[in-house]
């Protein structure tokens, strides 16, 4: 299938607000609601002079949304002033006085657009100066730190008269966006209501589309449904188009590697012909074929071929180029993915400490592994953490295919980069070990502080050699910081403070290099558990192993990334394993029991009423009360009997 700019578009979407669910039945009555609430935002949004233009509307559910408005801006920028703020607020209330016009009541739907609406009215009052009445003044100190159970927040250093002052300021604000929101949309009823009812037939509608309808007096449906047809017309009409130059690329291509295949072969015949004449018979009707042809022929992956090449387990094959030749009379290696390794010397360990990672549970998780048969041959692991699960899996068993993926950048960029540029990254660490194992502890405290403050200036979206440094430097942080916790703030900056190790073990290179090896066949990708669905099918193991929901507001540790996995993460997190089951693949999660703090929580018990659920013991040695470390239990999730 060719990706085009229509599959570009989808992705982009897709990343915004979520995968689609078109699977979810919604009722008619929800459907007309969802269809005058986006309707509202829309045409508000439309024409609102600092906001961006209306980009997509739909009323699929995504993510978490019953539907969604898209706006995409056209330019960067750096700041937003009072207007653009207070034009924001009146578009995001644009669907709360939709519901209210139209039918006289209003839903639950809004919750998220208030919730932000009322934010940023407040952050124009007491952070950014908006205020003319309580002027340029910043009220409030925020937390920029938080650690051991201490919760992002604010400090209040204003009177109780100024705080009153504060809520009517924030109240005004809103009541004024209400009320322009409600006055465009009285004055522009006939845009909404034709709006709605396109979406109500159609679901969705694209740029052109609504900007017909609000640029023409009297729009038409059939207009409107001739603008989709012809678009769908262009982008068939591309993706042919493209479909004819991948083919002729592809073509030139294999004409190019059966070249070089035929130049290898005669240089092999050349070769034998000199050095065992006696044998020239033999060696003379020697014939190569490409990774593809032998997969092909062995009715295994073109992945796997290049695997077993690269094992040195098919006789003569040799890498020509980018590319592995194999004889012609070369036999199928023995199936090996099923066998049980024995535990050797080239066994490797996380090379990560990971807030909630698997080693104390393995011996139970390992329970679940469905590979003895020889039918699972891929596993998926979207939260890969410190990835104790997929290293004692990559030791024990050889897999088709295996992805890892987690939602932080810096976590799969040392994943990535211990993969592809393994002796960089023991140059970095072996440097830092030097440097900072001699110190004194008011030493080590400064060193470890600027190199935290070097970590939180690099990214990983710049150059190669940035991304090096920054995974190099994620790992010397991982070793020396507080218990190997990983912790961001509002900014997204690490955050923790050092720890209190005497000799800390920054490189240990032969691990390392292991686990680079190990790594040679994982696909690693920066994405949203949902991101997997695609690979995940009838012959995936896939381990989901979440952010857990905390037992009590002080357990709290979920904040790896800028990103907190609420509830209603663990809820789509259900729905999403509940998908991958009904695809057929064998499906297991791990979570915290609520039942440990209140017997009478049933929260992931009736989530998972579908699955089976075990509760095992483990010790939990991050808290910030040490009466809550010790015994308790977590769940082990799965679809299927172990």
């Amino acid at each position: 299938h060719l990706i085009g700019m229509t599959e570009l578009e989808e992705a982009t979407i897709k990343t915004i607000v979520g995968p689609k669910k078109k699977s979810k039945v919604i009722s008619e009555r929800e459907k007309k609601i969802t269809a005058y609430h986006e309707a509202g935002h829309a045409v508000i949004t439309q024409l609102l002079e600092t906001q961006d233009s209306v980009h997509q509307i739909s009323i699929i559910p995504a993510g978490r949304a019953g539907g969604y408005t898209l706006s995409l801006p056209t330019e960067d920028k750096m700041y937003m002033t009072k207007n653009e703020m207070q034009e924001e607020i009146v578009s995001l209330l644009g669907g709360r006085v939709a519901e209210a016009i139209v039918f006289g009541d209003i839903t639950t739907g809004a919750s998220n657009d208030i919730e932000r609406a009322t934010k940023m009215a407040r952050g124009m009052v007491t952070k950014y100066g908006m205020s003319e009445t309580l002027g340029p003044i910043v009220y409030g100190t925020g937390h920029e730190e938080v650690f051991l159970g201490r919760d992002f927040g604010s400090t209040r250093d204003f009177s109780e008269k100024v705080a009153a002052d504060i809520d009517v300021e924030v109240r005004s604000i809103v009541d004024k966006a209400y009320k322009r929101a409600e006055e465009i949309l009285l004055s522009n009823r006939d845009k909404l209501d034709f709006t709605a009812e396109y979406l109500i037939t159609h679901e969705i509608m694209d740029e052109e589309q609504f900007k017909y309808i609000m640029d023409n007096a009297e729009p038409t449906i059939e207009a409107v449904e001739q603008i989709a047809e012809s678009k769908n017309k262009q982008s068939d009409e591309e993706n042919k188009l493209q479909q004819e130059i991948n083919e002729q690329k592809e073509k030139e291509e294999a004409e190019k590697k059966e070249a070089e295949v035929q130049k290898f072969t005669v240089k092999k015949k050349d070769e034998a012909e000199e050095s065992a004449p006696n044998n020239y018979k033999e060696v003379i009707s020697m014939d190569f074929m490409s990774a593809r042809e032998a997969a092909d022929r062995w009715g295994i992956s073109q992945r796997r071929v290049a695997t077993l090449c690269s094992e040195r387990r098919i006789s003569d094959a040799t890498m020509v180029g980018n590319m592995w030749i194999i004889p012609t009379t070369a036999e199928k290696p023995i199936d090996a993915r099923s066998t049980r390794y024995i535990e050797t010397d080239k066994s490797v360990r996380p090379f990560l400490k990971w807030a909630g990672g698997k080693g104390q549970l393995l011996n139970e998780l390992s329970k679940y592994y469905p590979f003895e048969n020889g039918k699972i041959t891929k596993y998926a692991e979207p939260f890969v953490g410190g990835g104790a699960v997929l290293f004692d899996i990559l030791n024990k068993y050889e897999l088709e295919d295996v992805l890892i993926c987690d939602t932080n950048a810096e976590l799969m960029n040392t994943y990535e980069m211990v993969r592809d540029h393994i002796d960089e990254v023991v140059y970095f660490l072996s440097m830092y070990q030097q440097e900072f194992i001699p110190l004194d502890d008011s030493s080590r405290k400064v060193y470890y502080t600027s190199t935290r403050d070097r970590y939180n200036s690099l990214s990983v979206r710049r150059t190669e050699l940035e991304k090096i440094e920054k995974a190099a430097l994620m790992i010397f942080l991982n070793k020396t910081c507080f218990n190997g916790l990983y912790r961001v703030n509002r900014k997204g900056q690490f955050n923790v403070p050092m720890g209190a190790y005497k000799n800390p073990l920054i490189c240990d290179e032969e691990n390392l290099r292991a686990v680079s090896d190990k790594l040679q066949v994982v696909r690693i990708a920066c994405a949203d558990f949902r991101e997997t669905a695609d690979f995940i099918d009838k012959n995936t193991f896939v381990y989901f192993d979440p952010p857990y929901r905390p037992l009590n507001q002080t357990s709290s540790f979920t904040a790896y990334t800028e990103t907190d996995f609420d509830d209603g993460m663990q809820i789509a997190l259900a729905e999403f394993a509940k998908e991958m089951s009904d695809k057929g693949a064998k499906v297991v999660l791990s979570n915290s029991d609520p039942k440990n703090a209140n017997p009478e929580d049933n929260f992931f018990d009736d989530l998972y009423s579908e699955f089976i659920i075990n509760r095992v013991k483990a010790n939990r040695m991050i808290n910030s009360n040490s009466e809550a470390r010790g015994k308790i239990t977590e769940l082990l999730i799965s679809n299927f009997e172990v």
